[in-house]
């Protein structure tokens, strides 16, 4: 069973990617980070989804439980009952995410250059776009399944709107200032993600 996958062109939302952050006070912290499919990325949310499907099948003696948590929500889901999204940033709302986690710091590069995070003191990831190794497994807890993300490695290539603050403007819009070009690699060099980061 493959157990790691690399996904494209996604944003990162509420990273902790150099220090870890507990979700809800008492909670063990964990590095993190919402990982947003663009719903244009058909064929990514299509091999997400599949992947997630053979884990849980896995799992479950080859059946699909019915109602699993498979992980992958829409951001354009709204509330039954008053009508407004679940999730009020705009960004959301034209794609499906994925919150991912782990234990362990995960591998974080940046720009063409590969230069590590840790390296570039100041560069804010939330809001910045790129690629994601992801490593999906099947839980079983207190009557609950279903498949949950682990955060291996972050390439992050461009700067755009951080969507941890209040500001309305899409994250995949590109930003067109000076270190945003630095941030931006030959499309081609997407190609070796998942070597570079195995």
């Amino acid at each position: 069973m493959k157990s790691k996958t690399t996904v494209r062109n996604v944003t990162f939302a509420y990273t902790a990617f150099i220090e870890p952050r507990a979700m809800v006070q008492g909670a063990e912290p964990r590095y993190s980070s919402c990982i947003l499919i663009p719903k244009d990325e058909t064929s990514s949310f299509e091999a997400l989804r599949n992947l997630a499907i053979d884990i849980a099948k896995n799992a479950n003696s080859g059946e699909l439980p019915s109602g699993i948590d498979l992980g992958i929500r829409d951001g354009s889901e709204k509330d039954p009952v008053t009508g407004e999204y679940k999730k009020r940033h705009p960004v959301f709302h034209n794609a499906y995410y994925i919150n991912a986690k782990t234990k362990f710091a995960p591998t974080v590069i940046c720009g063409k250059d590969k230069k590590p995070l840790s390296d570039m003191p100041g560069l804010e990831p939330d809001g910045m776009q790129g690629d994601v190794a992801l490593s999906p497994f099947a839980y079983s807890h207190t009557g609950n399944k279903g498949v949950s993300w682990g955060l291996q490695a972050v390439w992050l290539k461009r700067k755009g709107t951080p969507i941890s603050s209040s500001a309305g403007v899409s994250a995949f819009e590109k930003d067109t200032g000076g270190d945003c070009d630095e941030l931006d690699p030959p499309g081609s060099a997407a190609d070796d993600l998942a070597s570079i980061l195995s």
